[in-house]
């Protein structure tokens, strides 16, 4: 239900704008600079969005932290519920977002499991060693280059 909610929406939670800088913040191995790189990139989202992200995303990983009865890792959210909240835009060829979806997974489950880290406490650092999900390689071409509104 929360899923088709969020296809129905006429923009997505992450704005086609800053898709591209979500995907190319994770392209570091560096744990802690990727971090660093999304904790940017969601200053730019607008307001509203950035709210219903830290709602939406902490609720997800309440569905995390029960993984063991109900088999919802972080990473298995990010399987269902990134591409519904990271959507490449319109006109763009589906080979490509399909391409992108191991980068939203990723950037997703992120999200999930330092979401209080990334929304509640400006301050916090997360102990990223064994907890950060690996990213694919990134193609060169993506730019992390944003302006804010």
């Amino acid at each position: 239900l929360l899923k088709h909610y969020l296809r129905s929406q006429k923009d997505p939670l992450c704005t086609r704008e800053l898709y591209t800088a979500f995907i190319a913040s994770i392209g570091t191995p560096d744990a802690l600079k990727k971090w660093r790189n999304v904790k940017d990139v969601l200053e730019f989202l607008p307001e509203t969005n950035r709210q219903i992200m830290k709602y939406f995303f902490t609720f997800l990983y309440k569905i995390s932290e029960k993984s063991k009865q109900n088999q919802m890792t972080a990473k298995n959210l990010g399987v269902v519920f990134g591409p519904v909240v990271f959507v490449v835009g319109d006109g763009v060829n589906p080979l490509i977002e399909f391409e992108y979806t191991g980068y939203t997974v990723v950037l997703t489950e992120l999200l999930i499991t330092h979401c209080y880290s990334f929304f509640y406490d400006p301050h916090l650092t997360p102990s990223l060693e064994s907890t950060t999900p690996s990213s694919p390689t990134l193609d060169s071409t993506i730019s992390t280059s944003v302006q804010k509104k």
